[in-house]
């Protein structure tokens, strides 16, 4: 039950800029641009969790709180069929996205 490759490296650049502009009088106009992970990173983040394909292994509770479980030992003896997505990536980081904004105060 070892996970498999070596992790992504979660990493994300954010951009944010904004300007102000004078008009007339004490009215005053801010645009700015904001970017969420700005180089499109696609990095995995979760991990598929569950190991057994279909239900899971029968324990004997007792043993189970007293720590005495071998559960490796237990998933062979019941032949507890491997998911193939086990430890595989399942969920990436959103990708690019831009929100430009317009402000005026006064």
């Amino acid at each position: 039950m070892e996970a498999t490759g070596a992790p992504d490296v979660y990493s994300q650049t954010d951009l944010y800029v904004q300007h102000e502009f004078k008009m007339a009088g004490q009215r005053r106009a801010q645009v700015s641009l904001n970017v969420l992970n700005l180089f499109d990173q696609a990095a995995s983040i979760g991990k598929w969790q569950t190991y057994q394909l279909t239900n899971g292994i029968n324990i004997d509770e007792t043993a189970f709180y007293r720590g005495q479980l071998n559960f490796d030992q237990l998933i062979k003896q019941q032949n507890v069929a491997q998911d193939p997505r086990f430890l595989k990536d399942t969920w990436y980081q959103f990708p690019i996205s831009a929100r430009v904004g317009l402000k005026f105060l006064f």
